[in-house]
């Protein structure tokens, strides 16, 4: 019984185990999910926000509109993205995109030379912006995907362990069951056994006038009586557990 109990608390230590080590590897995954969101994001807006730089240096009517929303977003989602590379990039993306904007609004003399330098430092920042998101994508993935590997053989080595503990859990109650039917018949065959010994020795005193040592004989008679009685209540007894 102690062996069950010690067997019972192993399978729950290993399934809480494997409970969290499943937990782990969701996340991961998750996390997984969530940066490759944050980085489309990113290279998406990035792109969108210089094609339409593109389109107001090509177009002589001003619209901020759109611009302004895409810079929002480009900011908001940039709070997400924890790689110093796509942080200063992007920094200095809003930087000249900003003296992009000033010399639309303000222009003089020279600012069609300035657009013109600005508009090449655009295009060369955004491809260094979606290169480095593409860096931190592959980094990041690559390092979550080692954990959740590390997270798979764990659990691996868990249900390899569960098999083994669960086979021999039902090996030793199908062995500890046959060792107690085998213990039920020892008792069954005892029991038959001093019946058969009360029958002959009461047949033997009623067919045996003065007998020597009646007495003892009554008396060990009356011990094999007590004993089969002892011997039927333990068999009752376990038959009910």
């Amino acid at each position: 019984m102690k062996r069950i109990k010690i067997l019972g608390f192993i399978i729950i230590v290993l399934l809480v185990g494997l409970f969290f080590v499943s937990l782990k590897i969701t996340d991961y995954n998750q996390k997984i999910t969530n940066i490759k969101d944050t980085i489309n994001i990113q290279k998406f807006i990035t792109q969108d926000i210089s094609k339409e730089i593109i389109y107001l240096y090509k177009n002589s009517h001003i619209d901020y509109n759109h611009l302004e929303n895409s810079l929002d977003i480009f900011k908001i989602n940039l709070d997400n993205i924890k790689d110093k590379k796509i942080k200063q990039d992007s920094k200095n993306f809003l930087k000249i995109i900003n003296k992009f904007q000033n010399q639309l609004k303000n222009k003089t003399a020279y600012s069609t030379v300035i657009v013109d330098k600005i508009v090449q430092k655009i295009y060369l920042l955004t491809f260094d912006i979606l290169k480095s998101c593409n860096k931190y994508l592959e980094l990041e993935s690559k390092i979550c995907k080692q954990t959740i590997n590390i997270e798979k053989n764990i659990q691996n080595i868990i249900f390899i362990l569960l098999f083994i503990i669960f086979g021999y859990f039902i090996v030793y109650i199908l062995k500890y069951k046959s060792n107690f039917e085998i213990l039920i018949e020892k008792l069954e065959r005892s029991i038959n056994s001093i019946d058969n010994i009360e029958q002959t020795v009461e047949k033997y005193l009623q067919e045996t006038p003065n007998i020597q040592d009646e007495d003892l004989i009554i008396e060990s008679l009356e011990e094999l009586m007590n004993s089969s009685i002892r011997l039927k209540q333990l068999q009752s007894k376990l038959n009910k557990n």
